[in-house]
Parts: C-alpha cells; structure tokens; sequence
C-alpha cells in the first residue's frame, strides 16, 4: 500500500506544468492555464497593457490546425489581408517553418498595427499577434514587437518537427 501510494504521488506531481508566469513589472506569477493543442483553434494566452484612447495594446498566442507548409500558411493569410482590405508591410522568411508578418488597417472602427509571427509544426501553426491604434504603436511597437520575437517553440517539439523536415524529400 506504501509502495502504490508513493507510486500515485510521484505521477500526480509529475503531471503538473513545470513553472510559473512570472510578471515583474506587475508583482506578480500565476500558474499557466494549459491544454493539448487539438483539431479547434483557440487562443492560448492574451496580455495586455493599459488601456489608451479606448484600446489596449496586446499580444496573444493562437494555437491553429494546419497541416501544411509555411508558405501556404503565409499565402492564405494574405488572401485574409486584401479581403480585409489590410496593408501588408512587411514580410520576413525566417527558416523553413516560420514568418514574420507586419501589416495595418481599419478592423471595428479602431486603425491598427500588427505584428505577427507564425511558426509551423507540419500540424499545427503557432500564431503570436501584437496589436496596437497606429498612434499607440509608436510608444508601445518596439516592446510588442520583443514580446511576439521572443516567442519559441519548445525543445521536444523543435526537435519532432526538425526530424520531420530532415525526412522530407
């Protein structure tokens, strides 16, 4: 009876996430909220900075089902902007499973400025979206900007999907 009850103690303690938000600036950590990615798209973290002129300016990571390349992604999220009558700015290639995407127009009223970065696993896409007024951005764009670069996946994923793209042909 020992030898089980120290058996489920040693999964339970297994089975909870590794760490803690941290929010310096703010004085405070919080335990993330996790989940699988599945076959729905959902948004898997927001943050906000206060409010101005009735916006705050954000950034927030999409967890999407995608089992295609990159540019495929990147061609359809395109396709998105000129139906949304969106500008694109900018376009970064960066390897062969990520895009950096900076583009800006009118949505609810509100002129904003985005700044995304997509990474591909093969199966999902990894979307993480800075969002700022235009007038915002030019106090608040360099530090979305370093929140949406920082962005990484983690290391067992990098490595499934590096092995994937060493077997492709």
């Amino acid at each position: 009876a020992v030898i089980a009850l120290a058996s489920v103690s040693l999964v339970c303690f297994g089975a909870a996430p590794a760490g803690r938000l941290h929010f310096k600036a703010a004085g405070f950590s919080i335990q993330p909220l996790e989940a699988q990615p599945s076959d729905t798209l959902y948004q898997t973290l927001m943050m906000l900075l206060p409010p101005s002129d009735g916006f705050s300016p954000n950034v927030n990571v999409q967890i999407q089902p995608y089992a295609s390349t990159i540019e495929e992604y990147t061609d359809l999220s395109k396709k998105q902007f000129v139906a949304a009558r969106l500008k694109l700015i900018k376009e970064i290639k960066q390897g062969k499973s990520s895009v950096l995407l900076e583009y800006t127009g009118i949505f609810q009223g509100h002129e904003l400025h985005w700044y995304a970065k997509a990474i591909s696993t093969g199966k999902i896409v990894y979307l993480v979206t800075a969002t700022a007024t235009e007038a915002q951005w030019h106090t608040v764009g360099t530090k979305l900007k370093v929140c949406v670069n920082s962005f990484a996946i983690d290391k067992g994923e990098q490595d499934a999907q590096h092995d994937a793209e060493d077997r492709a042909p």
